[in-house]
């Protein structure tokens, strides 16, 4: 014979909102704040410099999900080639018109595998000329200009403080809840 199977409470599915959502809530700020002070450091101390699109691939990358189960999920990639030996200031690059400083000939040229949005994936083609961003002391990695450029971190922001929020009330309801029960 069989046990019953154990009915869960209201106030255990609150909990275990509350739970998650008070997790995800610091993990959203940080995510945000680290990305939001590297699209800044680009902005004052990045150099522009014009790329040209190599070629573009979309990659199956495997990944564990929370049962141990192994799954894929689709990345997609632009891979560009840019002079890391540019001078043109970020700055410089708006105030200009927003021009990108072409490949000074015979300088080294650096490659770059781009992990890019679907949009930006299907507005490439191989051969095209796009400006990107790179950090003056960390040359090997390239953000798209237009990406540092429109960038704005205001939305993850107010999604951690709505996973807070969530969290707090999810977790008052549990409360109420039990205390209910308990009467």
């Amino acid at each position: 014979m069989s046990s019953p199977a154990k009915k869960t409470s209201k106030s255990q599915i609150w909990a275990s909102v509350a739970l998650l959502s008070l997790l995800m809530a610091p993990a959203v700020f940080f995510i945000s704040t680290e990305n939001g002070d590297r699209i800044e450091a680009l902005r004052k101390e990045g150099l522009v410099t014009e790329a040209t699109v190599l070629g573009k691939r979309r990659v199956e990358e495997p990944y564990t999900d929370s049962k141990g189960r192994t799954k894929t999920t689709t990345t997609s990639y632009i891979d560009m080639e840019y002079d890391s030996q540019t001078s043109q200031t970020y700055q410089d690059w708006l105030t200009g018109g927003e021009k990108a400083q072409p490949a000074v000939p015979g300088h080294a040229m650096s490659s770059y595998a781009y992990r890019s949005t679907n949009a930006d994936y299907d507005a490439a083609k191989p051969g095209d000329k796009l400006p990107v961003v790179i950090h003056r002391y960390e040359r090997t990695r390239a953000e798209l200009a237009s990406y540092v450029k429109t960038y704005n971190n205001r939305m993850m922001m107010l999604f951690g403080a709505l996973c807070g929020l969530l969290g707090l009330a999810s977790a008052a309801m549990a409360w109420r809840t039990r205390a209910g029960k308990a009467e």
